[in-house]
C-alpha cells in the first residue's frame, strides 16, 4: 500500500512537471492564434488531424519534442496561403482569415484589453473584466479521441492551459489594482506604490519569469475618478523603487530646466543634480533627459543663444 501511494505521488509530480512544461511553451502563442486554430479545428478536424499526425511523426524521426506550441504553431501554418495561391486558403480549409488580428513570429499583433478599471476616491477601483478573461473561451470543445487522437490530446492541453491563464490574469489584475488604488484615483504617476515584478509574483505563487510572460503584450483600459480615460500596457502598473524614485525627481529637474530656459544659460547634469541637493547620480539625471529627448547642456545653450527654443526642456513623466 505505502509503495503504491508513493507511486502514486510520483506520477502526480510528473504530471504536474508535464503540465508546467505544456503552460509555459503556449505563454508565447498569442490568444488570438490558439482561437483562430481552435476554430479551423472546429471546421475541419480531419484535416487538421492530418497536419497533427504528421507534426508528431516528424518529431519522433528527428528525436526531437512534440510541444503543445509547436503543434499549434504548425496548424496556424497550414492555415496561411502559400505564395502564388491565388484562392487565399492554405493547405487546410478553414474559415476566412482576412480578419485575423493576431499571428506569429513576423506577423502585427494587435490585443484586446484585458479589462476596465476604474478609480473610485479613496477605494478599491471596480475591475470590469473582458469576455476572454472572464473564463475558458466557448471554442474549447472536446472531440471523439478515438477518431482525433492528436487534436483531442491538444485541444485538452489548451483547455486547461486556457483555464488555468484566465484564472491566473483575473488574479493578477485584482491584486495590481488593489496595490496601485490611489493611481487610479488620478493617474498621478507620484501616487504609485511599489509593487513590482518579484512583489506580484511572491503574491501569486509564481515566478519571476512567469509572471513576466503572461502580462507580456497585455493591457488594460482605466478611468480615473474624473472620467479621464487611458489605455494601460499591464506591465506598467508594476512599479520599483527606482521608479517611484524618479517620479519624485522629474518635477525637480523640470523645475530647474524651466529656470535655464527663462535665464537662457543651460546647466549641466552635474549642476542639476547639485541643485536638487538630493542624493541622484549624474548618469541617472542623463537617463532621464535622454529618454525625453533633451540634448546635452552644450546643444540648449547653443539653442537658447540662437533663439531656436521657444518654451522650456522637460522631462516626460510616464
Amino acid at each position: 500500500m505505502a509503495m503504491q501511494m508513493q507511486l502514486t505521488q510520483s506520477l502526480r509530480q510528473e504530471l504536474n512537471i508535464s503540465q508546467k512544461i505544456v503552460f509555459s511553451n503556449l505563454m508565447a502563442v498569442p490568444d488570438e492564434v490558439m482561437r483562430t486554430v481552435a476554430e479551423a479545428i472546429k471546421y475541419n478536424p480531419d484535416n487538421i488531424e492530418a497536419v497533427l499526425q504528421e507534426t508528431k511523426s516528424k518529431a519522433e524521426n528527428s528525436d526531437g519534442k512534440d510541444f503543445a506550441d509547436k503543434r499549434v504553431q504548425s496548424i496556424y501554418s497550414s492555415l496561411i496561403p502559400s505564395k502564388g495561391e491565388s484562392n487565399g486558403k492554405g493547405l487546410v480549409g478553414s474559415p476566412d482569415l482576412r480578419g485575423l488580428e493576431g499571428c506569429i513570429k513576423d506577423y502585427d499583433l494587435d490585443t484586446t484589453s484585458d479589462a476596465t478599471i476604474i478609480g473610485r476616491k479613496e477605494d478599491k477601483p471596480e475591475i470590469f473584466f473582458s469576455e476572454h478573461i472572464k473564463g475558458a473561451k466557448t471554442w474549447i470543445y472536446l472531440l471523439d479521441p478515438s477518431l482525433y487522437p492528436e487534436t483531442s490530446k491538444l485541444l485538452n492541453q489548451l483547455k486547461n492551459f486556457e483555464e488555468w491563464k484566465t484564472r491566473t490574469l483575473r488574479d493578477a489584475y485584482v491584486l495590481i489594482a488593489g496595490k496601485q488604488r490611489e493611481y487610479f484615483e488620478e493617474f498621478n504617476p507620484l501616487r504609485f506604490n511599489v509593487f513590482n515584478h518579484k512583489n506580484l509574483a511572491g503574491n501569486m505563487n509564481l515566478s519571476e519569469s512567469t509572471i513576466g510572460r503572461i502580462l507580456s503584450n497585455r493591457r488594460i483600459e482605466a478611468r480615473n475618478i474624473e472620467g479621464e480615460q487611458r489605455c494601460i500596457n499591464t506591465k506598467d502598473l508594476l512599479k520599483s523603487r527606482r521608479d517611484l524614485q524618479k517620479y519624485n525627481l522629474i518635477p525637480k529637474i523640470n523645475e530647474i530646466l524651466k529656470s535655464e530656459f527663462e535665464n537662457g544659460e543651460a546647466c549641466s547634469d552635474d549642476n542639476i543634480r547639485e541643485e536638487m541637493e538630493i542624493d541622484v547620480s549624474r548618469e541617472s539625471i542623463k537617463e532621464y533627459r535622454l529618454k525625453s529627448g533633451i540634448p546635452g547642456s552644450y546643444e540648449r545653450n547653443r539653442f537658447y543663444k540662437k533663439g531656436l527654443v521657444d518654451k522650456p526642456y522637460q522631462i516626460i513623466c510616464d
